[in-house]
């Protein structure tokens, strides 16, 4: 890959489709096989329904509604930003690499 941008788009693609992907396999899980939600809509949809329960819990709390969203966005967030910093970052050594050759 010889542009930094494009680059840093396919990563943040790869990443987003990474995590739908691990949306459908843990709601799959998560329903113990019985349902399989492909579409995004559904998908934010059976989250949205499920943001009002909870799905976890630590030390006797379970985080619900806007809490459990919040977790959810942040750990999107981190995937996102890991990703990108970490293609950034190798981009950067080999784009170095091959200015020090030529």
């Amino acid at each position: 890959m010889r542009n930094p941008k494009v680059s840093g788009f396919l990563t943040i693609v790869a990443a987003i489709v990474g995590l739908y992907v691990c949306w459908i396999v843990k709601l799959f899980f998560l329903f113990e096989f019985d349902l399989l939600v492909l579409l995004p809509n559904h998908i934010f949809g059976v989250l949205a329904e499920l943001a009002g329960v909870g799905v976890w819990s630590i030390k006797g709390m379970t985080p619900k509604g806007f809490i459990l969203v919040a977790v959810w966005v942040i750990e999107a967030l981190v995937v996102l930003g890991t990703a990108f910093f970490m293609s950034a970052a190798s981009l950067d050594h080999i784009f170095w690499a091959l200015r020090q050759m030529c």
